[in-house]
């Protein structure tokens, strides 16, 4: 079947389609297919090949189910474009394993911030240094600390690296482990905004080391909450 007769299909012809007849579709094939047409094919669209993926919009993309996001196999979601990557929704990122946010390449770079967000403890190992260094300060930002907290080493130290010359938000930091904390260096503390530092809890004050107090300005230790004081002397 070329683009036109695929397009030409009902919704009832395409919920007849198999997993198996899917996976025989080229890029060109899927041109035609709207919202109505990408969610008839159901999770039958695990059949979906690389080469076919490539294809797909970030309109169609986003069309899909969480359910059939999900279903994408690593060889379809390596297929797609960075444009078609960004019509992915919070609800799918929340939703995919580890392996296959890593088969997003570079191309994660697509999503919005507040898909990134939706990057999870279950999932974060998933992210390569690669990844990260792929995205922008906002993607970057949207991060959230148990997200932060789940990167792999390496990603971890891409992360810190290139968050260290911006600083870490507040929300960031209020969701951080005591360990999280503790792992900072002075020069990332230095770079705290106020509002940051108004987000440490008392007990990741008292994971602080003497050198990272030390690091602060005036004007933080003035940012710090009374709890976080407490901290810091108990």
């Amino acid at each position: 079947l070329n683009s036109s007769q695929i397009a030409a299909l009902t919704n009832s012809a395409l919920i007849g389609l198999s997993s198996q007849a899917i996976s025989g579709l080229a890029s060109g094939n899927l041109i035609g297919l709207d919202a109505s047409d990408i969610q008839a094919l159901g999770l039958d669209l695990v059949g979906l090949s690389g080469s076919a993926a490539a294809g797909l919009s970030a309109i169609q993309v986003s069309a899909m189910t969480s359910a059939q996001a999900i279903s994408l196999t690593r060889s379809a979601l390596q297929g797609l474009t960075k444009e078609a990557v960004s019509g992915f929704t919070s609800a799918d990122i929340q939703a995919f394993s580890s392996s296959q946010i890593l088969a997003l390449g570079v191309d994660l770079a697509g999503l919005s911030a507040q898909a990134i967000s939706a990057i999870g403890t279950h999932n974060a190992l998933g992210v390569s240094v690669a990844q990260i260094q792929s995205l922008d300060a906002d993607q970057l930002n949207a991060f959230t600390g148990g997200a932060i907290g789940s990167l792999s080493a390496p990603a971890y130290a891409a992360f810190n690296e290139i968050i260290s010359s911006t600083g870490y938000s507040s929300s960031q930091i209020s969701q951080m482990t005591s360990a999280a904390i503790a792992s900072l260096t002075v020069s990332q503390i230095n770079r705290l905004s106020t509002s940051a530092i108004a987000a440490i809890s008392a007990a990741q004050a008292q994971a602080l080391y003497s050198s990272q107090i030390r690091a602060m300005s005036a004007t933080q230790v003035a940012a710090l909450s009374s709890d976080a004081l407490g901290g810091l002397t108990s």
